[in-house]
């Protein structure tokens, strides 16, 4: 559970990335990632600082020893699921774990972190996923990383918010 991934960015610059569970980062650490969520914009900042420690799994992005970009398996929310599953028209377990929290700091964005972030998650988690986002780059990551966008749109907190699932009738694309 902790694959190093180190790739140079054409300023060359560093990158790392690497999965763990919340517990090996210190509170620092995870209010860093925390931060870096609420950067992202996609959940307020009262979410991410509780749920984040609660994550099933992290992947996160370092650059000279910073954290630069976090992505989680978040932990089960079976009411979270039902929730999703009405809003989109799209039935599935309330069981399955979302990934999300996809998040990388503006100065370090377009270098392929988000992409690297969810692909060493899937690596280490192979059990059914759904993911939930309203960015277009979000779509294409969740696309080349094997989700399918099912069901219907439908009005998130600020902007209409799309379903993504990855499970057995949704191959990974090669």
């Amino acid at each position: 559970m902790n694959e190093k991934d180190q790739s140079a960015s054409p300023q060359g610059s560093e990158y790392e990335v690497h999965t763990c569970t919340p517990a090996l980062l210190s509170a620092a650490e995870i209010s860093v990632c925390a931060d870096i969520v609420v950067v992202g914009d996609a959940v307020d900042s009262a979410s991410a600082r509780r749920n984040l420690p609660r994550a099933r799994l992290l992947a996160i992005a370092r650059t000279k020893g910073q954290i630069v970009g976090v992505a989680a398996i978040k932990h089960e929310r079976p009411w979270y699921a039902a929730k999703t599953s009405r809003d989109s028209g799209v039935a599935f377990a309330k069981n399955t774990l979302e990934l999300g929290y996809v998040a990388v700091l503006p100065a370090h964005q377009n270098k392929k972190l988000s992409q690297r972030l969810v692909k060493a998650l899937l690596a280490e988690y192979t059990a059914p996923l759904f993911a939930t986002t309203y960015t277009e780059y979000m779509k294409r990551t969740l696309g080349k990383a094997g989700f399918a966008n099912k069901g219907k749109e439908w009005q998130g907190r600020r902007h209409m918010v799309s379903f993504w699932e990855k499970g057995a009738d949704a191959p990974e694309k090669v």
